[in-house]
């Protein structure tokens, strides 16, 4: 038995709006600014709803793979994946709207949280890791972006 955790961080980047839902759905290239993870696209059709991406969250082989599958895709303002690994379960979605001249990009998680109250406390403690994670994963984007577009 599980439920249902969310995790969610946003950030106001000075690009337009198709520049950063291009960026964050560039899987091969999320490397460059997504925390000691390694995205790969393991599909040809990983820009619509049935693509799938893989990627690997650790440092050298200490780590774990995350399986996904797009589930919604609206081209510009939000990507859906179901996560479908041994270890990650849930959802995972990116979000963009404008905000002037400026993007706003948003990326949910809505993690499964197995184990009953045993798994209530290892969220506890991981909860806030995952947002310090998720915060930083975001401000690399955002110099990420900043430097392709000099």
């Amino acid at each position: 038995m599980s439920n249902t955790k969310r995790i969610q961080a946003s950030i106001i980047i000075d690009a337009p709006l198709h520049t950063v839902f291009d960026v964050v759905t560039d899987w091969n290239k999320q490397s460059n600014w997504v925390l000691l993870t390694k995205v790969r696209a393991t599909s040809t059709n990983s820009k619509k709803a049935g693509g799938t991406i893989e990627a690997f969250t650790g440092i050298g082989s200490f780590g774990f793979n995350d399986t996904m599958v797009i589930t919604a895709w609206s081209y510009g303002t939000r990507c859906e994946v179901s996560h479908t690994g041994n270890i990650v379960k849930g959802r995972g979605v990116f979000e963009t709207s404008k905000k002037g001249t400026a993007t706003q990009f948003t990326w949910t998680e809505y993690v499964e949280v197995p184990f009953g109250f045993m798994g209530e406390i290892g969220w506890f403690i991981v909860k806030p890791i995952a947002l310090i994670g998720l915060k930083t994963t975001l401000k690399r984007l955002k110099n990420y972006i900043t430097e392709l577009n000099k």
